[in-house]
């Protein structure tokens, strides 16, 4: 069965000395099995797909999810935003773009009773007549605002530790910076997301002086992305 239960587990280290928590947060809208999470660059995390049965156990049975939800970390709830046009239960995919928009694809479920495929749509099940390829996007609030903020210019390279200063329209109005791991999917997990928050240092002008964190254990070597958020208390 599906399950509507979500929780943060926190780990805190000082030196050999580990700290670990784990509590829940408010629940999710809609049980699901095989959602795929993505963490977004507002600092939210996002949930696709999936269905309301594990395609594992028995497949061909589940019935799909469609609509997505948001996980605002300061609340500790979650939002239902907008529904996808396809059905994508097992198998289904989601990675987030340069852009602040996240791609959404796949469905490639498993033979009905491990035998062959069945199709029962018509019994509003998911779809069972071979694996869908195809893409959708999905656009966030603000990725459709007018207003964004740009990044003028920022280092192509940096180590753990390193100082170092970005150019920003509307930098006085700035109140987060991220550094966001590409991602690397497999098999509707991608245990190597992480969103790691820069804080700012000097500001002046259009540049912004940031840190970076001082150990490869919370910045692994990698490909990331630079994104920064405009204080919402503006509009």
């Amino acid at each position: 069965l599906p399950t509507d239960q979500s929780r943060i587990d926190t780990v805190r280290t000082n030196g050999d000395d580990i700290d670990y928590e784990s509590r829940l947060t408010g629940s999710l809208n809609q049980p699901r099995w095989y959602g795929t999470n993505v963490l977004m660059p507002d600092g939210s995390v996002m949930v696709f797909s999936g269905g309301n049965r594990d395609g594992v156990v028995v497949p061909g049975l589940e019935g799909p999810i469609r609509t997505a939800e948001r996980f605002d970390p300061e609340t500790a709830t979650w939002t239902e935003m907008a529904t996808g046009i396809r059905p994508r239960t097992y198998h289904n995919t989601a990675i987030l773009l340069p852009d602040g928009r996240v791609m959404v694809g796949g469905h490639s479920p498993i033979n009905t009773a491990y035998l062959r495929f069945v199709d029962l749509q018509d019994f509003g099940l998911a779809p069972y007549d071979g694996r869908d390829p195809s893409f959708e996007i999905y656009t966030p609030p603000y990725a459709m605002r007018n207003d964004r903020p740009q990044i003028l210019s920022a280092p192509d390279t940096l180590m753990p530790g390193d100082a170092f200063t970005i150019r920003v329209d509307q930098a006085e109005s700035i109140d987060k910076i991220l550094l966001m791991r590409r991602t690397v999917m497999t098999h509707a997990v991608d245990s190597d997301q992480r969103a790691i928050e820069l804080p700012v240092q000097h500001r002046n002008g259009n540049n912004l002086r940031l840190k970076m964190p001082e150990t490869s254990s919370v910045v692994p070597a990698g490909k990331y992305m630079l994104f920064v958020s405009k204080n919402t208390a503006e509009g």
